[in-house]
């Protein structure tokens, strides 16, 4: 949502370099690849570090609602007792 086409670009080229790490592991490009991460804000720490709030959405995840209602069908299912406390 808060990305520009060239943060999507640096995201893609920060995935290769991760690849190439994971098959290489040279640790120089782990670097690389954590000083990319960092100029996205991926982590909440790299958000503080440069200033960056997100605000928080009234947006309702109904992926997660939906999910949530199948665990607890299929506990029901299974004859699982839910844990009230």
């Amino acid at each position: 949502m808060f990305f520009e086409a060239s943060d999507w670009a640096t995201a893609v080229a920060a995935a290769e370099m991760y690849d190439r790490f994971l098959r290489t592991d040279n640790a120089s490009i782990l670097g690389q690849f954590v000083k990319l991460t960092e100029r996205l804000g991926c982590t909440e720490l790299d958000r503080k570090r440069g200033r960056i709030e997100l605000q928080d959405s009234e947006v309702k995840d109904t992926d997660k609602d939906r999910a949530a209602e199948a665990v607890i069908s299929w506990k029901s299912h299974l004859g699982i007792v839910r844990d009230t406390g």
